[in-house]
């Protein structure tokens, strides 16, 4: 796989991460105040998420270090 594809590949899962935890983020503030368990429940959602943008990025990483025939 050429660098670049796993370069964007990687820098978009850290994109992913990022927006994820910066919902999670506003989700509990809002939930909080608006006091909606609905709302800030929904903050594990986006950090739940978030894992499947490790998994890209640890997917990646090793996709580039096995050799396929």
């Amino acid at each position: 796989m050429s660098d670049n594809r796993s370069k964007t590949i990687v820098q978009c899962g850290w994109l992913f991460i990022f927006a994820n935890v910066l919902l999670a983020i506003l989700n509990v503030v809002i939930g909080l105040v608006s006091n909606s368990l609905a709302i800030a429940s929904d903050a594990t959602h986006s950090l739940i998420d978030s894992v499947s943008g490790v998994l890209v990025i640890m997917s990646e990483k090793l996709a580039n270090h096995i050799k396929f025939a």
